[in-house]
């Protein structure tokens, strides 16, 4: 039973991800239980709802920021497209993920990498620092598009 709400909960967040006003009190009520149930479940699923949905978030946007069609898109437009409320919280939320602002990466990430489109956010994981094909600091790209 648990595992099917949990299912259907990140079902219902993706589809939801760009609505500013996707709240764990407004995902509780989708789905009919108490937003301490919500919180429970995920909690044993080992989810975090409010980092998952702010890290698939800034996934989005960090796609969004490295694809050159929208090269001239501001930054306040793709925190909106993305969900984030405000581009204050969006820019700092970015920074900590990802170490830059968000103007610099996107303009890094067109010049280096014009055919990767996803970025990840650096990891802080424990050993020596891995070799990186990518020279800006705090972001490595992934996942090559054919252009064809």
């Amino acid at each position: 039973m648990e595992d099917a709400l949990v299912t259907r909960v990140m079902v219902y967040v993706r589809r939801h991800l760009t609505e500013p006003d996707l709240t764990p009190e407004r995902i509780a009520r989708e789905h009919a239980v108490s937003r301490r149930r919500l919180c429970t479940v995920l909690a044993r699923a080992g989810i975090s709802l409010e980092q998952w949905i702010i890290g698939a978030r800034l996934e989005a946007a960090c796609r969004l920021l490295a694809d050159p069609r929208h090269a001239g898109l501001p930054v306040a437009s793709v925190a909106a497209r993305c969900g984030f409320a405000s581009p204050s919280h969006f820019g700092r939320r970015f920074r900590a993920a990802h170490g830059g602002h968000t103007e610099r990466m996107a303009r890094t990430t067109r010049a280096h990498h014009p055919l990767k489109r996803r970025c990840r956010p650096r990891t802080r994981a424990a050993g020596p620092p891995r070799a990186r094909r990518c020279r800006r600091p705090g972001i490595s790209c992934a996942g090559s598009v054919a252009i064809g």
